[in-house]
C-alpha cells in the first residue's frame, strides 16, 4: 500500500512522534516502539517524504531537513535522559561493555529522524557511560534513581498506597548505600544535580545533615516547580527547620 495523501502522511508522522518520544512508555514498549530498527526506519523514510511533499506545497519554503536538531537540554533531550534514568539492572548491563561507537549508534537511533550535533553527541554518550558506571560498584544506584522516579509519578496520580511501599523501599535503599564506602558515598552525592527532581528531593533531604546549606538551597529550588514535588520540597524545608527531618551526618 502506497501512501501519498499529504494528510495521511502528516497524520502518520505525528504519531510515531508522539509514540516514540512519549514520556510515559515503559520498558518494553521503549524497545519495541522507540528504539526498534524497523520503526525508525519507517520513520525516517516518512519523515523524508513529509518534508518533500511540504515543501512541494510551500508549507515548509526555507525548511532545511538539518535544522531539525536534537538538543540535549530540549524537551525531548529531558524525556531521553529519563528514560535512560530508568534502566533496570539488565538494561545497564548491556551497555557495560559497549564502545563509543556503539553507544552513539544508539543514540542516533533514539534520536531518529532528528539530527545531533557532536557537543550534544557527547554529552549524551557521556551520560550513557556514566548511568552505566552508576551500576559498577551496586545495583542499588539503579534501584535509587528507578524507585525516586516511580515515587514521583505515584505521588502525582495521587496512589498513595504504592507511593508509601515505594517510600519504604527507598529508605532501606539509602540506608544500604550509607552502608557503602566513601567512594560510592562521592558517587550518591553527585545526585544532588541529577535531572530527576524527585532523585534531586530525596537526596537533598537525606544530605540535609551532610550539606545543610547546599540541601536547602536545592530544596527551596524544587520548591518553585508547580508540581506535588514543588510542594513536597517545601513542606520537607518546613520539617528540616523545625527539626522534625533530622539526618546523620555522612561524611563524619
Amino acid at each position: 500500500m502506497n501512501i501519498d495523501n499529504f494528510e495521511q502522511i502528516n497524520a502518520l508522522n505525528k504519531l510515531l512522534y508522539k509514540v516514540r518520544f512519549s514520556d510515559h512508555l515503559d520498558s518494553d514498549d521503549i524497545d519495541f516502539f522507540a528504539t526498534s530498527p524497523i520503526i525508525v526506519e519507517i520513520h525516517n523514510r516518512l519523515f523524508e517524504e513529509w518534508i518533500r511533499i511540504s515543501k512541494d506545497k510551500g508549507y515548509l519554503k526555507n525548511y532545511d531537513i538539518e535544522n531539525n536538531s536534537f538538543e540535549f537540554d530540549g524537551p525531548i533531550g529531558k524525556i531521553l535522559r529519563n528514560r535512560i534514568d530508568y534502566w533496570d539492572y539488565d538494561k545497564v548491563n548491556i551497555f557495560k561493555n559497549w564502545t563509543d561507537n556503539q553507544i552513539k549508534d544508539y543514540i542516533i537511533l533514539m534520536i531518529s529522524p532528528a539530527k545531533i550535533d557532536n557537543s550534544d553527541l557527547i554529552r549524551m554518550i557521556n551520560y550513557i557511560k556514566t548511568r552505566v558506571k552508576m551500576d559498577c560498584s551496586d545495583k542499588l544506584f539503579v534501584d535509587y534513581v528507578s524507585m525516586a522516579i516511580e515515587h514521583e509519578v505515584a505521588i502525582e496520580k495521587g496512589d498513595s498506597k504504592i507511593a508509601n511501599k515505594i517510600h519504604n523501599k527507598l529508605t532501606k535503599i539509602t540506608e544500604n548505600i550509607k552502608k557503602l564506602g566513601s567512594t560510592e558515598h562521592r558517587f550518591y552525592f553527585q545526585f544532588l544535580s541529577h535531572d530527576n527532581l524527585s532523585v534531586r528531593l530525596w537526596t537533598a533531604i537525606e544530605l540535609s545533615g551532610t550539606f545543610p546549606d547546599k540541601s536547602l538551597e536545592i530544596l527551596k529550588q524544587i520548591q518553585s516547580s508547580k508540581s506535588i514535588i514543588g510542594l513536597t520540597a517545601k513542606t520537607s524545608i518546613d520539617l528540616i527547620h523545625k527539626g522534625m527531618i533530622k539526618k546523620d551526618n555522612w561524611i563524619e
